[in-house]
């Protein structure tokens, strides 16, 4: 008994010692507190409730006079079904049970489920960086730039969610994280490549139904869908949204997303098993 609790006291401590531990333990705590920072930083600007004098509906008013035409609770439910939302909740999870199962058996080893989220968050920091980030910079019809209104606290969840977060779990994946065995680039193209779009189809198939019930209760535009290239009843022209001047049609948006993602999620789960591949053969010959 007193050698196995030296013997268990001693592997914690090499577990507490590794800087690999550390290193995806960190990336667990620092898009968890951004998500929770950026959701209650939505919680808490919900502010005045008025009824809509035209349609009847009840809306709210966040702080920065928008309206987002949800309560505490709709805001909840709208958030928590952002794709961002969800990927980054996919890559806590991996993260967390990792860390509490390190050096045992676990769903992490899977290696399709693993290229899957890395995939899944890569789409995340693409779509944003390329399409919805740079909105932000385009003025309103006041002259302002959305982005100038950006406190800290933006920064800080919207860069850790799309862009530090994102990176450093696809570092630890391709470079930190021990592999002995591989998948055939030709049967994971064959066999396995559903598993790279199974997740964003179901989402946008979702999205789409709960989009369509939205629009035809009469929401506000930029609460209908989670993302303005979902919204195929979109005109560009209409309220020169999501980017005024520019008239292009909301299904001719949805079909330059889609293709967008779609080659996202096919090329980069190949990619990053192929260099993961690369990486294991070179140790396996090394060692």
């Amino acid at each position: 008994m007193k050698n196995f609790m030296e013997t268990t006291n001693q592997n914690k401590w090499i577990i507490l010692k590794d800087w690999k531990f550390w290193f995806q333990l960190s990336i667990a705590i620092l898009i968890l507190v951004a998500l929770l920072t950026d959701y209650m930083d939505g919680m808490i600007n919900i502010a005045t409730k008025f009824t809509d004098p035209d349609s009847g509906l009840n809306m709210w008013q966040i702080s920065n006079g928008n309206l987002n035409g949800y309560d505490y609770a709709g805001f909840t439910i709208f958030y928590f079904t952002f794709f961002t939302s969800q990927s980054n909740i996919f890559v806590i999870l991996w993260c967390l049970i990792s860390v509490i199962k390190w050096n045992k058996k676990s769903i992490t080893d899977n290696d399709l489920l693993t290229y899957a989220i890395a995939t899944y968050i890569t789409i995340t920091m693409l779509i944003f960086q390329t399409m919805l980030f740079p909105l932000s910079f385009i003025k309103n019809s006041e002259g302002e730039m959305a982005i100038s209104s950006w406190r800290f606290i933006n920064w800080f969840t919207q860069e850790s969610l799309h862009l530090i977060g994102p990176l450093m779990f696809i570092i630890f994946v391709l470079i930190v994280r021990q592999k002995s065995s591989t998948i055939d680039t030709k049967t994971l193209v064959t066999k396995k490549i559903w598993v790279s779009f199974t997740y964003p189809l179901i989402w946008g198939i979702g999205e789409l139904i709960r989009g369509e019930f939205y629009y035809q209760s009469n929401r506000p535009v930029g609460t209908q869908y989670h993302y303005f290239f979902m919204n195929i009843h979109l005109n560009g022209g209409e309220s020169g949204y999501p980017i005024p001047g520019l008239s292009i049609p909301g299904i001719l948006w949805f079909i330059i997303a889609i293709l967008f993602i779609l080659a996202i999620a096919l090329g980069f789960f190949v990619l990053y098993n192929f260099i993961v591949n690369k990486r294991t053969q070179k140790q396996n010959v090394i060692a």
